[in-house]
């Protein structure tokens, strides 16, 4: 054995490890993120429309250029 290949060797474990460990605390964080949204009753996006504040131009308008 050469130790390029003890290097690739060596490094896949941690590899894996590292991914597994990552997964767990990335899905921990959305879950308790998630639970605490859905107790405090808060709404992250409104998905109401609502009425918009660009006015509609038509090329009749002569100020169609607003700043």
């Amino acid at each position: 054995m050469t130790m390029k290949f003890l290097k690739k060797i060596l490094q896949i474990p941690p590899f894996i490890i590292n991914t597994i460990l990552l997964s767990i605390v990335y899905f921990v964080g959305m879950g308790l993120s998630f639970i605490l949204h859905k107790f405090s009753k808060k709404k992250l996006f409104n998905l109401k429309k609502q009425k918009s504040y660009w006015i509609n131009y038509s090329k009749d308008n002569k100020f169609y250029r607003m700043y």
